[in-house]
Parts: structure tokens; C-alpha cells; sequence
């Protein structure tokens, strides 16, 4: 589930050599998203883009935020 939603709401494209890992990209800027059971890691050089990906995951999931 939480990871259809990642594909098909947030546009990520799975990485296909590491199934937990998930990438989109603005411009020429990536922001990975890695996906292991219930933990969420995101790596990210463009802040905007992972908030919004973090607005989107608390609107549809409850989960605590640990940065």
C-alpha cells in the first residue's frame, strides 16, 4: 500500500536493482525515498520536494517523524 502510493501519488520510480529504493527527480536534482517494512528514509538535496512528500505521507499514513 505505502508503496503504490509512493509510485502512483508521488510520481517515484523504483529503482529497479534495489526494490526498497525510489527516486524523482526536479530538474537535475534526485530525492531518494528507501522503504523497508515500516521505515521511511528520504535523502534529499532539494527541501521543497521532500516537503511536499512529507505533506502528502501525512495526509494518507500515520507515522511519527523522526528527523
Amino acid at each position: 500500500m505505502l508503496m503504490e502510493f509512493v509510485v502512483r501519488d508521488c510520481g517515484f520510480t523504483q529503482i529497479l536493482s534495489e526494490s526498497i529504493l525510489y527516486m524523482k527527480c526536479s530538474g537535475d536534482i534526485p530525492v531518494f525515498v528507501a522503504i523497508d517494512v515500516d521505515i521511511v528514509i528520504i535523502a534529499h538535496k532539494l527541501d521543497g520536494m521532500c516537503q511536499l512528500f512529507r505533506s502528502k505521507l501525512t495526509n494518507r499514513f500515520k507515522f511519527k517523524d523522526l528527523r
